[in-house]
């Protein structure tokens, strides 16, 4: 893992115009005492947002829902540690808690298209220390249709089943055969079992026979599972031709169609080649859910769109949706899907799709203009999209997502940014993202004594802490006078010049900041500054109180501090509270980074991406 935290605070410095505030001189309203110096615990974010939500809960909300990298499980895997030109990753959290990743190594001879050789895996039981990398499906010497070759594994891929097990995939090709039709036996897809979380594992099992990438499984409440795949007919498409289907109605011991027979074809649309001047089908790569409460599929698929007389060929991304029974008409002949589509709406390839719990669909992908893995926010039918944001911070090719708790995904990618790769050429990178999404406020009165013991995991939470390894989270309650606030900073660098910022707003319908919108400021010393927005931020006296404790000695930076926390009271009367709910942005500002980490950055005048508070 390499240390980037001083090239992304590079390129992410934020200068607010509070940033000079250095104690509590100033304060216009409301009271503070000095913070209490003692020991703190605080809670992580992940052991918060414990009371379920249910299914689809957000879905109103998608468009102010976002992801926030967390920064200190940021890592990188290079040669040094077995990752040897890592490509295609795939990540899963399986049934007792730990952690595979897998991925593909090219031989040295294809490194210049990266097709795999051989599938790697690694375990982990924290997502910080992995095992040393194995072979999962090895390249081996055989004997094809017409005559030696070897066979080489790509595009590893897994699902955690129902009972628990877990069932790996991954597409092998032999290259001398690879194009000719009378040779489908020697290329297909294979899959082994392992009933105790990556210890050991079943010999390979054959699926399916016939060129193919990029298999993608899923199982159904009925227990029935369907592994999607990227059929290649090289003597028709020149290249892909549309993804196929097999099926397994027992847990993946059988299958249909049987091997040797052509699979069931569900994907595909056709595109013109100005080189070619003919149609090839195209729908490969493609990642799908089981949409929320309903029986309906949506796939995100990487689209060929043309092929210019210079073989250049441009993608985009669609999102293909299986009727709402999920029963895919089967393709014959030259047949192309007339299922529902959301086409070419994002420009780049390899995508994924998950979606969370509370409705919120994600689509990620490589983006064609940065070679960045970007995602973009949908609702819970994934139909409709909003914002276009970086995940993972270098360039690089095909990734993944895992989504490991109701509240938290990870992305996993291939870096090829050759000033952090060096000559290690490729690292796979892979990190944890919170989903910051509209919360509820606890009912319950807070003890304004800098002492967090009263409020709870179940506490709904927004979190930050993706620029630096500084984290911080903001949960909310209420009573008849007052909303608090507590805010628990992870800090081992504290400064009197530090704060934390709450912005609070109504809803109003042109998502714009009025004179309604308050301020507030505080740090380890308790309450800086409040304010109300008039054009500006000026300030105001509203009654706030708040109290702050810190453990460590601010300002002294020849020891390592824990941070800080703060609880705070706003009257109801300084706020207009609408049907139980406001807006609120939440930001960070370090003194020593100069820099600002925030729900929605703090200069924008609007409230678009500023995340609800409900049960008020």
């Amino acid at each position: 893992m390499r240390d980037m935290f001083i090239s992304i605070l590079t390129c992410s410095l934020i200068f607010v115009a509070s940033a000079c505030d250095k104690d509590n001189r100033g304060i216009t309203g409301g009271q503070s005492l000095k913070g209490e110096q003692k020991t703190l615990t605080f809670t992580p974010f992940m052991e918060l947002n414990q009371t379920a939500d249910e299914i689809n809960s957000h879905e109103d909300d998608y468009s102010r829902s976002a992801l926030k990298m967390m920064y200190n499980t940021l890592q990188e895997h290079g040669a040094s540690e077995g990752y040897q030109y890592p490509r295609y990753p795939r990540i899963r959290r399986m049934s007792d808690g730990t952690y595979i990743q897998m991925w593909q190594t090219p031989a040295n001879t294809d490194l210049s298209t990266n097709n795999g050789k051989d599938v790697y895996y690694a375990l982990s039981s924290d997502l910080k220390t992995w095992t040393t990398p194995a072979k999962l499906f090895a390249s081996r010497s055989v004997t094809t249709t017409t005559g030696s070759d070897t066979r080489h594994y790509t595009n590893g891929n897994g699902i955690v089943l129902s009972n628990g097990d877990f069932l790996a995939v991954a597409a092998f090709r032999a290259p001398n055969t690879y194009n000719y039709i009378n040779s489908k036996s020697d290329q297909g897809l294979v899959i082994r079992r392992s009933k105790d979380c990556g210890k050991t594992w079943t010999n390979e099992q054959t699926i399916y026979n016939g060129p193919c990438w990029e298999a993608h499984l899923m199982e159904f409440e009925s227990g029935e599972l369907h592994c999607y795949f990227a059929e290649s007919r090289p003597w028709i498409s020149g290249s892909h031709s549309g993804t196929s289907l097999v099926v397994s109605n027992d847990g993946g011991n059988i299958w249909s169609p049987a091997v040797g027979n052509e699979p069931y074809r569900v994907m595909r649309k056709k595109w013109w080649s100005d080189l070619n001047q003919t149609n090839f089908y195209t729908d490969q790569m493609a990642v799908g859910v089981i949409l929320n409460g309903t029986n309906q599929m949506a796939f995100a698929t990487e689209c060929v769109a043309s092929r210019d007389l210079s073989n250049k060929q441009t993608y985009f991304i669609s999102v293909v949706y299986s009727p709402e029974d999920g029963q895919w008409k089967h393709l014959t002949g030259d047949e192309v899907a007339d299922c529902e589509r959301l086409d070419n709406f994002l420009s780049g390839g390899g995508p994924y799709l998950v979606q969370f719990p509370s409705g919120e669909t994600v689509v990620a992908y490589s983006n064609s203009k940065d070679s960045k893995m970007h995602y973009t926010m949908g609702d819970a039918r994934a139909r409709n999209f909003t914002g276009d944001y970086i995940s993972l911070p270098h360039k690089g090719s095909w990734g993944g997502m895992e989504v490991d708790s109701p509240h938290s995904a990870i992305f996993c990618r291939t870096s090829t940014e050759a000033s952090v790769t060096g000559s290690d050429r490729s690292t796979l990178m892979l990190a944890r993202f919170a989903l910051n999404h509209s919360i509820r406020a606890t009912a319950r009165q807070a003890n304004l004594d800098a002492d967090n013991r009263e409020w709870q995991k179940t506490d709904d939470a927004l979190f930050l802490g993706s620029e630096s390894p500084i984290e911080a989270t903001l949960r909310c309650s209420h009573d008849s006078e007052n909303i608090y606030f507590l805010v628990e900073v992870k800090d081992d660098n504290l400064s009197n010049s530090d704060n934390v910022t709450i912005m609070l707003s109504p809803e109003v319908e042109n998502d714009k900041l009025t004179a309604k919108a308050v301020r507030v400021k505080v740090g380890c010393n308790g309450l800086k500054n409040t304010d109300q927005y008039s054009g500006g931020w000026r300030s105001k006296e509203f009654g706030i109180t708040a109290r702050a404790a810190y453990d460590g000695t601010p300002g002294n930076t020849s020891d390592k501090d824990n941070g800080y926390l703060v609880e705070i009271a706003v009257p109801r009367s300084a706020l207009e509270i609408t049907n139980g709910r406001l807006l609120c942005n939440f930001a960070l500002f370090d003194s020593a980074g100069a820099f600002e980490d925030a729900v929605s950055g703090t200069a924008a005048t609007d409230t678009k991406k500023w995340i609800a508070i409900n049960n008020l």
